[in-house]
């Protein structure tokens, strides 16, 4: 997703970006721990997102930028057009029985990004 995104992001800088961007209270490290992830990969991504200028970060939170929010939209639009192709392949009558769930997964894992008003 990454790749098709076009960004240069670790594939672990981009899962953070968008866990980030729905809760900028989260610990980083406290995800990794969580999923299995060592506290040194986690502040690695998380200084490749500062490095990138994609989060701003302080001790207590993080934020998107504006331009990681434009970083989001295209792994937004990347997730949505593999997703997309992955059911393309299926039968007409399987596509029609699960659409719905598929939109609501879809809305449930790949969110639309809120843009900062005033972030660079």
């Amino acid at each position: 997703v990454v790749t098709r995104a076009r960004l240069t992001l670790s594939a672990g800088a981009a899962w953070l970006l968008v866990e980030i961007e729905r809760d900028p209270r989260l610990d980083p490290i406290a995800l990794g721990v969580r999923h299995r992830v060592t506290p040194e990969r986690m502040r690695e991504v998380e200084a490749e997102l500062v490095r990138a200028r994609f989060i701003e970060s302080d001790s207590e939170s993080r934020s998107v930028t504006k331009s990681g929010c434009e970083a989001l939209g295209k792994l937004v639009r990347a997730r949505r057009a593999h997703i997309h192709e992955l059911v393309s392949d299926w039968p007409e009558s399987q596509r029609a029985d699960t659409t719905a769930v598929f939109r609501r997964l879809a809305e449930e894992l790949v969110p639309d990004v809120r843009v900062p008003a005033s972030r660079s």
